[in-house]
Parts: C-alpha cells; structure tokens; sequence
C-alpha cells in the first residue's frame, strides 16, 4: 500500500520518474519482505526460504508452527 500512495502523490513532490520508479519498486521489495516474513509468521505460522547446499543445489525449507 505504501508502494502505491507513493506513486500516486510523488508527482507532488518530485519531478524525475527515475527516482519514483526506483522508490516504488524498493517499497515493494520491502512489502514484499514483510508480508512473507513477518506477516506470515504472526498471522499463519508459515515461513519459507531457499539455501544452496553443500553440492550447490538449491533446497526449499518451509517452516511452520506446531499444531498444540
């Protein structure tokens, strides 16, 4: 949401869509961060993310609450 405002009310403040694209698109890397890692955990106890193993293979860990 912050991504979107931004976009909408920066022809207000700045005048370079070089600098608003590069905003917006690091405010949705970062919503996008949250709401995977944080959001997900507090709201459903779910976490993934991706490791490269020893062998250089990339393996998939997925992570959730216990069920008590």
């Amino acid at each position: 949401a912050a991504a979107l405002a931004f976009y909408i009310l920066s022809a207000l403040f700045v005048s370079s869509f070089v600098i608003i694209f590069v905003i917006t698109v690091l405010l949705s890397a970062l919503d996008f961060w949250v709401v995977k890692n944080v959001s997900g955990r507090i709201l459903v106890g779910l976490r993934w993310w991706n490791e490269i193993n020893e062998q250089g293979e990339s393996v998939w860990r997925f992570e959730s609450l216990d069920q008590e």
